[in-house]
C-alpha cells in the first residue's frame, strides 16, 4: 500500500495529477478494504486524495473528504498531531480553490495557532499551512501579511523540502508576484 501511495505522490509532483488521482483513489479503496474506513492509515490516504483532487480542479469533493478526515483524525490523535495538521492544511487549500477565503483563513489560522502553541515540530506540515494561509490572505488583498506567511513558508520549505521542491518554488513564486512592481 505504501509503495502505491508513494507512486501517486511521485506522479503528482511530476505534474501528472490525473494519474495521481487514479492511484490515490485506488490506494484509498485498498486501504479501507484492508484496515477499515476509520483506521489512521485510511484517513492519511484520504488526506492525500484531498490534495490531489484540489490540484485536479475538484475542490468541492476534496472539501467534503477533508472535513471527514479532520473529524476522524482529531479524536484519534488530537488537533496537534502531524496528520491532523496536514488535514487542516488540505481543507484550507480546498476552500481557497473554491473561493471560500474567509473560512479558509479561519481554519488555517487555527492550524498555525495549534502548531505554535502545542510544541509539535513545525516541519510537520508547517510550510503547507503557512503557504496556504499566505495564499488565502493574498486573494483577500491582505498583501503585507500574505507576504510574511509566504516568506515563512518558502524559508521553512527550503529547509525541510529543499530549494527545488515543487512547494518551495510555488511559495517563492507567489511571494515574488506580491512584491511591489510585480507584473502579475
Amino acid at each position: 500500500l505504501r509503495i502505491e501511495a508513494l507512486r501517486g505522490k511521485c506522479l503528482h509532483y511530476l505534474g501528472r495529477v490525473a494519474e495521481a488521482e487514479t492511484v490515490a483513489r485506488a490506494n484509498l479503496q485498498r486501504t479501507r478494504q484492508r484496515l477499515g474506513a476509520n483506521h489512521a492509515e485510511s484517513l492519511f490516504a484520504q488526506t492525500y486524495l484531498v490534495t490531489t483532487l484540489t490540484d485536479n480542479g475538484k475542490a468541492a469533493e476534496a472539501e467534503t473528504l477533508a472535513r471527514d478526515v479532520l473529524s476522524g483524525l482529531t479524536p484519534l490523535f488530537g488537533p496537534a498531531a502531524t496528520g491532523t495538521v496536514n488535514a487542516r492544511s488540505a481543507l484550507g487549500a480546498a476552500l481557497i480553490a473554491q473561493g471560500k477565503l474567509r473560512e479558509a483563513e479561519k481554519i488555517l489560522r487555527e492550524g498555525v495557532r495549534i502548531v505554535e502553541t502545542s510544541g509539535i515540530d513545525p516541519r510537520s506540515g508547517g510550510p503547507r499551512l503557512y503557504g496556504a494561509l499566505g495564499e488565502a490572505l493574498a486573494k483577500q488583498g491582505k498583501r503585507t501579511e500574505a507576504m510574511q506567511w509566504l516568506e515563512r513558508a518558502a524559508r521553512e520549505g527550503e529547509k525541510i523540502l529543499g530549494a527545488d521542491h515543487l512547494l518551495t518554488r510555488r511559495y517563492r513564486n507567489e511571494l515574488l508576484a506580491l512584491r511591489p512592481g510585480s507584473r502579475t
